[in-house]
């Protein structure tokens, strides 16, 4: 048993598993959308592979995130057509 143990400790450091978010994050924010708990056994190196920019070489993922900028700006401006009552 204590042999399993020691492997999987040996795996889990390996793969930089997420147990919990540090003390010092964990903020309202955090607690209200539960990310904490989603990311719980996450691996830390494919969390800053997805949460990272995009390479030079990913002309379509660059693409993406121009195509959000001007979704959210066109939203944006749109927002002023509706009645205040609306807005709110």
């Amino acid at each position: 048993m204590q042999d399993f143990r020691r492997l999987a400790d040996r795996r889990k450091e390996e793969l930089e598993i997420v147990d919990a978010a540090p003390a010092t994050d964990v903020t309202g924010w955090w607690k209200k959308t539960g990310w904490v708990e989603h990311l719980k056994g996450s691996n830390k190196r494919y969390l800053a592979h997805a949460a990272r920019l995009p390479g030079k070489d990913e002309a379509g993922m660059k693409r993406v995130g121009v195509l959000v900028d001007m979704l959210v700006e066109h939203g944006v401006k749109g927002l002023m057509l509706l009645p205040p009552e609306l807005r709110r």
